[in-house]
């Protein structure tokens, strides 16, 4: 099951022409402090069951520093008006995402004594970030459906449009927890800000994630993981950017 969930997420990033990556270390991190969602020192960070994620940083590009303070951001969103939906995608670690000028290059530095991962996929009703309000709320689609053919087992019952695959070191990065809904839920986000950048053809929405829990999938077995979490609840005020350049 965990398997199938990966080479869909998988297949869907390539389709939507992400590259994300992953980081860590934060021994030589971003010159600046950070400009979205809760940022400490320049990262961009959320807490799944408490502890905290990351998923961005702010850099200066090596020889421009005029241009001003630049930012990273691996999380994701798509929205489309005609099937009305807003795709989120969410990609981050335990460790900093780590900026490093090696000789007058930018590198971003991948899976660095990261211990833990996420990645995550929602779908939001459609809504027009341009007159959004701050507070405004928006809805989750849902897609709940047995992942068993023909199967009328709750235990089965996954949320489609809305999942966290979670995964640790401590099983080698190779096997995934996942964290659903087996049911219709009233849980919500909040709109935060959105702004754009024409010239770049980038930008960037900010939402606020509020005690966001979900329940572990039943239909994998996880007894021998040393992660033994049944809920995950999500925390925090969230960037999601057009492009992986952030």
């Amino acid at each position: 099951m965990a398997k199938y969930l990966k080479l869909f997420m998988v297949a869907l990033f390539a389709t939507m022409s992400f590259a994300l990556t992953s980081c860590g270390d934060d021994d030589d991190g971003p010159n600046s402090g950070g400009n979205g969602g809760n940022s400490t020192k320049g990262q961009y960070t959320f807490t799944f069951n408490g502890t905290t994620f990351y998923y961005g940083c702010d850099y200066v590009y090596p020889g421009m520093e005029f241009l001003g303070t630049q930012s990273y951001i691996e999380n994701n969103f798509d929205l489309n008006e005609k099937q009305g939906y807003c795709l989120l995608l969410i990609n981050a670690q335990d460790t900093p995402v780590v900026y490093i000028d090696e000789n007058g290059d930018y590198v971003f530095y991948n899976d660095r004594d990261c211990t833990a991962r996420i990645e995550g996929l929602f779908n939001l009703e459609y809504f027009n970030p341009k007159t959004a309000k701050k507070g405004d709320v928006i809805a989750f689609r849902q897609a709940v459906r047995s992942q068993i053919s023909g199967s009328s087992n709750p235990i089965y019952l996954l949320d489609a449009f809305n999942y966290v695959n979670y995964t640790s070191s401590s099983d080698n990065f190779n096997d995934e927890i996942v964290y659903t809904w087996r049911e219709t839920t009233g849980q919500t986000v909040k709109f935060v800000s959105y702004k754009e950048d024409p010239d770049m053809d980038q930008s960037w929405i900010t939402l606020e994630f509020n005690n966001l829990t979900l329940d572990i999938y039943q239909g994998d077995d996880y007894s021998g993981y040393p992660y033994q979490r049944k809920q995950a609840v999500i925390n925090g005020t969230l960037t999601f950017s057009s492009s992986i350049a952030g």
